[in-house]
């Protein structure tokens, strides 16, 4: 992530986000990004405790993606909407009654996006703008909205970088 060169926000450069073990599931024409509970499993191999096990403790589906296309078992899908959000909470690090993602001026930043066998690297540029424009002009210097005036090229708008990794996990057989 770039950051807003502000240390008082916490939006700094290079922080690590949130990391999830999600698995994907073809559910009709979606495609559900489902994260497991493994917060609680059971500690046997007996089929039925498993079983109880997963069914007692909720999953997440944290996204659900269109199917875009089909070919020869391969899916295409579409992750504009799911790379065009808030997901380091920078709104809110902004003042969220001040500030909100301007979709029209975010986008996927192309030269940092890239795809390999065992994992996807994304980039997306967001742009956070001012809620309704203030009375009078705002300057460098301006304290009142949680420093970005005194950093960002405009206190009425601050752009950055968010990257995120889809990264494949090693089969079964791995042995740490």
């Amino acid at each position: 992530m770039t950051g807003l060169g502000f240390n008082g926000v916490g939006l700094d450069r290079g922080q690590m986000g949130e990391s999830r073990i999600v698995k994907f599931q073809r559910v009709g024409p979606k495609i559900m990004m489902v994260q497991l509970n493994y917060n609680f499993c059971a500690s046997t191999v007996n089929p039925d405790e498993v079983r109880t096990s997963k069914n007692a403790f909720a999953k997440s589906i944290l996204w659900g993606f269109k199917v875009a296309a089909e070919t020869e078992g391969r899916v295409l899908a579409d992750l504009t909407d799911f790379l065009m959000r808030d997901t380091r909470w920078i709104q809110g690090r902004l003042k969220p009654e001040k500030y909100k993602l301007d979709k029209s001026r975010s986008a996927v930043y192309m030269p940092m996006t890239h795809d390999f066998p065992k994992n996807t690297e994304m980039e997306v540029t967001l742009t956070f703008v001012l809620n309704g424009f203030p009375p009078r002009r705002l300057s460098r210097g301006d304290t009142g909205f949680q420093g970005v005036g005194d950093v960002a090229a405009s206190a009425t708008v601050a752009t950055f970088r968010v990257y995120q990794s889809l990264v494949e996990l090693p089969d079964d057989n791995y042995k740490p």
